[in-house]
């Protein structure tokens, strides 16, 4: 993506259908876009420009915790026009940001990826961070993943931790040194 080009957001995943480019997908909650969620999104990029194609985050609207566990649903760190300045930044050619229902959470994990792979035949590269999962109960995981997207001749990627000072960056942990005070790091 050129500089100063503007990041196309979609809404539903069936918007996609209308890409011919190969697609590179970013998939994650990315609350905040820390380095972490930075890593992935690079990865994800910079596999859509080794194909020739185009870099698409995957998110969801609002936080599933909201959805799934009301009472203990985590604070944001950004807002989500926040968040699409911040893919913006990163290169990012389309985000789809979907909305987080209930409904939608009941999905199994391969019924999720099904569907996926129906609204995006130019899929050739899913990049997830570590300890992804998803799917009703959080049923599918890396290994799950890998094992659909080999068969559908699709790349899967899982980005290693980033650590920062020995600990690894998460939403949580910035979450946790955010309420102990500690906005230095």
């Amino acid at each position: 993506m050129e500089k100063g080009l503007i990041l196309r957001l979609f809404r539903h995943l069936t918007e996609l259908n209308q890409i011919t480019h190969p697609l590179s997908m970013a998939m994650g909650v990315f609350d905040g876009v820390h380095l972490g969620h930075q890593a992935v999104i690079r990865a994800a990029v910079y596999r859509a420009r080794q194909i020739q194609g185009k870099a698409v985050l995957f998110t969801f609207h609002p936080h599933p915790a909201k959805i799934l566990r009301p009472g203990a649903a985590p604070l944001l760190l950004t807002t989500e026009q926040q968040d699409y300045e911040l893919f913006t930044a990163l290169d990012a050619d389309i985000c789809v940001i979907l909305d987080f229902t209930e409904e939608f959470s009941r999905y199994p994990a391969t019924d999720f990826l099904n569907r996926l792979i129906q609204s995006t035949p130019s899929l050739r590269a899913i990049v997830v961070g570590p300890q992804w999962h998803f799917g009703h109960d959080r049923s599918g995981d890396f290994l799950l993943l890998q094992s659909w997207a080999s068969a559908k001749g699709i790349e899967a990627v899982e980005v290693p931790p980033v650590l920062l000072e020995g600990e690894v960056v998460s939403s949580t942990a910035i979450r946790r040194l955010i309420a102990a005070g500690d906005i230095t790091a």
